[in-house]
């Protein structure tokens, strides 16, 4: 079977799981222990809702179904358990529920942490980089929040991820998983959509086809959510295309001294390691070894901040090429020095 088609992990893959959900668990689990659920956020609202089956939410976000039915199903089954264990600390009003949506994030971060090491094994990132680089994406504050609180960006994160290591090793099986779920974890996901037609390595016939099932499947749960519920789709149109009011005041943020806190607040005290940059005969070498389309990239996620009131956790979506940049300067600069 060729590596078009390979999408099973092997043990070492699975080994990288079992780690990166052992090093996620105590962070999150302090963070959904410690949340002040008083006062919820309009997304963990929703979230929430969903996973109880109230679709009666944001005409934006009741549509991102996957997570909140994972963590509801795994509150159907194991829900007794878990109340069970519930800290006397815990201050929320549905335990149960906070842990399932905390194991299912906590999994599709680890997922995804996988896939952040084979992306860093194209690319010959030696061992001991590829570790460090790895603990540089399990130790990021965000990664906590995102695994211990009832959001949906760990599938988002995922998807991005995986759509990344589809396009560098021509993964045709993965490319094809990504853009059906996509458009389903997050709408924005079709921003991703210029970078799958101009460097994804399958002929042009089956990236539009690719594209073109998963906004057909999108549309569809959609239009049954919509006919159920009574809602209407031209709500959720209007608040999308709202998102565009959000441009400018992202702007100002962004070029602020709190934009770029905000920004070197992702990689954290790995970001010193950027500073190697600053040698042209290594910033050189560095460039060569990232993928051609890494400029692309984070264009697109620099798009997705100027859309969103939360610059932090849509540069969050940089990690996949930060470790890479990371692991790689980690071997040249080892490299150099024992020339």
């Amino acid at each position: 079977m060729t590596d078009k088609y390979k999408i099973l992990i092997s043990n070492s893959e699975f080994l990288i799981f079992l780690f990166s959900f052992a090093v996620i668990l105590g962070p999150a689990m302090t963070i959904m222990d410690s949340f002040d659920y008083t006062n919820l956020s309009p997304d963990i609202k929703t979230y929430i809702g969903l996973a109880n089956g109230d679709f009666d939410q944001s005409a934006v976000r009741r549509y991102r179904i996957i997570v909140p039915f994972l963590a509801s199903l795994l509150n159907f089954c194991f829900g007794f358990a878990f109340n069970k264990i519930q800290p006397w600390s815990f201050q929320g009003p549905d335990f149960s529920l906070g842990l399932s949506f905390l194991i299912v994030n906590t999994s599709l971060l680890s997922i995804a942490a996988i896939y952040i090491y084979k992306i860093l094994n194209h690319y010959n990132v030696s061992i001991v980089a590829s570790i460090i680089s790895i603990i540089c994406f399990l130790s990021c504050r965000w990664t906590a929040y995102i695994g211990g609180l009832p959001w949906v960006d760990s599938l988002y994160f995922l998807m991005v991820v995986l759509l990344v290591y589809a396009i560098i090793s021509s993964n045709r099986m993965i490319l094809f998983i990504t853009l059906l779920l996509g458009p389903l974890s997050k709408e924005s996901f079709i921003f991703f959509y210029p970078l799958v037609l101009i460097y994804a390595n399958e002929s042009w016939i089956k990236k539009i086809g690719f594209i073109a099932i998963g906004i057909v499947f999108a549309f569809i749960i959609r239009v049954i959510i919509d006919y159920n519920f009574n809602f209407k789709m031209s709500e959720s149109i209007n608040e999308d295309i709202n998102h565009f009011n959000q441009i400018t005041d992202s702007l100002k943020r962004m070029f602020s001294f709190h934009g770029l806190y905000e920004l070197l607040s992702i990689t954290g005290i790995y970001s010193i390691l950027f500073i190697a940059l600053l040698s042209k005969k290594l910033r050189t070498v560095v460039k060569s070894n990232l993928p051609k389309f890494t400029l692309l990239f984070f264009v697109i996620i620099i798009f997705h901040a100027m859309l969103s009131s939360d610059l932090t956790r849509m540069y969050y979506l940089l990690m996949p090429i930060l470790c890479l940049m990371i692991g790689v300067i980690i071997d040249k600069i080892y490299a150099f020095t024992h020339q």
